[in-house]
């Protein structure tokens, strides 16, 4: 990204967005693997259930249920 492309005045927004993605990074770094991967791999990744369960040859509602818990728990962590 040249410094050109840099939106000045949405400069403070992106500097939040950054936090917050820090943030959450911190979040799931502290939750356990197995959730924290089948997050990242639906959220960032935009896997779905169905690749995310193939790729670690674990049932579909394992890894739906792993999600589930692990975006319970990071909302906690993230209001803190």
């Amino acid at each position: 990204m040249s410094i050109e492309d840099y939106d000045v005045e949405g400069a403070d927004d992106e500097a939040l967005d950054l936090e917050d993605a820090d943030r959450i990074n911190a979040c799931l770094d502290s939750l356990p693997s197995r959730e924290a991967d089948i997050i990242r791999m639906n959220v960032i990744d935009g896997l779905s259930f169905v690749e995310i369960s193939g790729i670690l040859s674990i049932p579909q509602s394992t890894a739906k249920s792993r999600y589930k818990s692990g975006m319970e728990k990071l909302r906690k962590l993230f209001i803190k």
